[in-house]
């Protein structure tokens, strides 16, 4: 069994291999090469100062240190540190998470490709410039956040997802393992993702006891990294918890239904609720609730019920603001949780509703404007010098407001792609391991757009993801549709 493993293995390396060795390949990937580096170029020239924004110094901070000090987490801090003992400019930080981009979206690309292989030049390349180029995920390679390396991340794992269906590689099962624990330290978007891998491995192996053994490893994958992160919390700050953030998200999310309920304190009985909506009451005219739309100003907001909430936990307790934040967390999941089962349908209405729109046309919150104001800890970081660091030319940010649009177009084209399918699946002709890993490129799509909608406010920058999948879908079904127009003509296809 051992050998057939390693045969396997091997014969998908050697079958990838002679893949990339094709003419249509080593043009393209000298394309993109060629490409990469002039567009690296351009970018710099255009925007030589970093981007940052007010997570940035936090990110930093726990960089300096390497410690769970942070409701963020830590990956991203870890990731800074590496460049940082590498080079401590930010041409190397930039040009380390552009290289990272384009390999590991090369990588998705090239994946999806050898197993839908390609019918036309156009739509080849099409996607190698969806997949590759895109023009917000380039941009994030020069901003002192997370969003780069998260995306990078999660280029791989969707190619890892690719081979497991595809080939039932072992390495690429370890691979993906590794790498859920990764993208879940970089941000905890990554919980969903044992969903899809267990999917994965499910649709990879018939004998079904060894389907469900491997489905329950990225499940302990994340158990692991719960336990690691709630022993680091406790140990550095001195709350035993997995998330400080998750509370304050939920109580934001929440805080959208208050302009639209009637609920007097005196009818909630239990006192760290009625705690909390009291000063929701007492700060309500001091804060510009949304109408309309979504956002998450309640967690920063200073004169907010959720920071009254805090202060009020730092005056009694004297206990420092990263503990006092974590400390609460908990008390505002419960107020959140609260409001939400006690009024389903307003939340669905005044908090789902908007920010399901918000996934069809996001707002473009960081694009809007290039943050000239670099914060100390971040000059201090890079070795910059000087005031109001300020673009070139900046072309991202004169273009910024076509995006949204093209994220609607992308959902047009997606939804009318799979109604196709779905109408013309049998004509389709996908062979088995095309269609589980159609399967398993929409699973991802769905999964992750609904865990946007209900985790908080969307915004551009979050669905980058979900844009590169969509194409890889609309191309899958393109290509095999005019695969099968060529091989059948018209009139025989309308015959069967």
């Amino acid at each position: 069994m051992k050998g057939k493993v390693h045969r396997r293995e091997f014969s998908a390396i050697k079958d990838f291999i002679a893949f990339m060795q094709e003419p249509l390949q080593k043009t393209s990937l000298l394309i993109a090469l060629g490409a990469g580096a002039l567009l690296f170029v351009i970018l710099h020239a255009c925007y030589p100062y970093p981007d940052t924004f007010p997570d940035t110094g936090a990110y930093i901070q726990q960089a300096e240190i390497l410690k769970f000090g942070s409701f963020r987490p830590i990956g991203f801090s870890v990731f800074l540190a590496w460049t940082h003992a590498l080079s401590e400019s930010f041409l190397f930080f930039r040009a380390a998470q552009f290289v990272l981009h384009f390999i590991t979206a090369l990588a998705l690309f090239y994946s999806v490709v050898f197993f839908f292989r390609p019918c036309g030049g156009i739509l080849y390349y099409g996607l190698l410039m969806a997949t590759v180029m895109h023009p917000a995920a380039l941009y994030l390679t020069g901003v002192v956040m997370s969003d780069s390396l998260f995306i990078s991340l999660t280029y791989l794992y969707l190619a890892s997802l690719i081979w497991i269906v595809g080939r039932a590689n072992v390495f690429f099962i370890v691979l993906n393992l590794v790498l859920i624990y990764a993208i879940t330290q970089v941000r905890y978007t990554g919980l969903f993702y044992p969903v899809i891998s267990a999917l994965s491995f499910f649709l990879a192996y018939r004998e079904k006891v060894t389907a469900a053994l491997l489905s329950l490893l990225p499940f302990a994958v994340i158990g692991l990294l719960i336990v690691q992160t709630r022993n680091g919390t406790e140990k550095h700050i001195g709350v035993k918890m997995f998330s400080g953030f998750s509370g304050w998200q939920l109580a934001n999310n929440a805080l959208h239904l208050i302009p639209h309920i009637q609920l007097s304190a005196n009818e909630i009985s239990d006192p760290e609720i009625r705690f909390v909506h009291q000063l929701v009451l007492i700060t309500r005219d001091s804060v510009d609730y949304p109408k309309n739309d979504v956002s998450s100003d309640f967690i920063w907001n200073n004169k907010g019920p959720l920071k009254a909430v805090l202060f009020t936990s730092m005056q009694y307790t004297r206990q420092p603001y990263l503990t006092a934040w974590y400390r609460v967390s908990p008390i505002l999941g419960k107020y959140g949780s609260f409001l939400i089962k006690k009024y389903p349908l307003a939340f669905a209405r005044w908090f789902l509703l908007i920010n399901f729109r918000r996934l069809l046309y996001p707002d473009n919150e960081m694009f809007k404007r290039f943050e000239s104001n670099v914060p100390e800890i971040a000059k201090d970081w890079f070795h910059l010098k000087g005031e109001g660091f300020r673009p070139g030319f900046a072309p991202f940010h004169k273009t910024a407001f076509l995006l949204p649009l093209l994220n609607l177009i992308g959902w047009i084209l997606f939804i009318t792609a799979v109604g196709f399918a779905a109408i013309r699946w049998k004509r389709l002709s996908f062979d088995p391991r095309q269609e589980k890993i159609f399967a398993i490129l929409l699973g991802f799509v769905l999964l992750y757009s609904a865990f946007s909608v209900y985790a908080g406010p969307i915004v551009t920058r979050y669905l980058i993801p979900v844009h590169t999948t969509q194409a890889l879908l609309i191309y899958s079904l393109l290509n095999t549709w005019l695969l099968r127009r060529k091989t059948f003509p018209a009139k025989d296809i309308l015959q069967k």
